[in-house]
């Protein structure tokens, strides 16, 4: 049998425990958020990486057949 004390500490504990995952809860949507953006941004810098490369690579490819055409 549950005395008042017991029901207002189980019901106290509930709600701090409801409290306690809704603030872990925001720390994960924030850390999970800053990882979305990181993860974005040095995704974005590896395709110029790699844009920038080709693109040099061929530059150079169309240097060379200019200058073989011209000679």
């Amino acid at each position: 049998m549950a005395t008042y004390g017991d029901i207002v500490f189980k019901s106290k504990l509930e709600q701090f425990s409801n409290i306690n995952s809704v603030v872990n809860g925001k720390k994960q949507f924030r850390v999970g958020l800053w990882q979305s953006v990181l993860g974005s941004f040095i995704f974005a810098l590896i395709l110029l990486i790699f844009g920038l490369i080709i693109n040099f690579t061929k530059e150079g490819g169309l240097k060379e057949v200019l200058r073989s055409l011209l000679d």
